[in-house]
């Protein structure tokens, strides 16, 4: 059930013990197939695969690219948050409540000043140019669009 998942013949069976054989048997066919692929190259009797083909390639679509970059400013953004909120409860004697309105809308302006998630997308709107700390595993930080200036 949890190799191979997008082999899953049947949507109705949840429970391993339910499914019947019949319904494993392309996810058995795929193990084997790979199996001796493995087995023929290890023996130089195939080469291996050629990271370069088309094949091996990925297709990067603008929303997908576009919630790369917002989930990791968010996720900066969560984090700048919560360290606020711990530096102002370490810094306070007596420590204010974490429910304290106050303290928590003080601590979102300070992160949102630092990581804006808007700022990052109209930025590469505007200049095509991605603004990464982590790089997104893309091979290129620039040139995803064409400005209308040089058309």
């Amino acid at each position: 059930r949890h190799i191979f998942i997008h082999l899953s013949p049947s949507t109705e069976t949840s429970a391993i013990s339910s499914a019947s054989p019949s319904e494993f048997s392309a996810k058995h066919d795929l193990l084997l197939l790979m199996l001796q692929r493995l087995y023929a190259l290890a023996a130089k009797r195939v080469v291996d695969d050629n990271p370069d083909s088309l094949v091996n390639q990925e297709l990067l679509l603008p929303g997908h690219l576009w919630a790369m970059m917002f989930r990791e400013r968010l996720q900066g953004f969560l984090t700048c948050i919560g360290s606020e909120m711990k530096k102002t409860h370490e810094r306070k004697n007596p420590p204010p409540l974490m429910t304290d309105e106050k303290t928590f809308t003080t601590a979102l302006q300070s992160a949102l000043s630092r990581f804006d998630p808007g700022l990052v997308l109209e930025y590469f709107c505007a200049t095509g140019n991605l603004k990464s700390e982590s790089g997104l595993d893309l091979q290129q930080q620039a040139g995803f669009t064409i400005v209308a200036e040089r058309l």
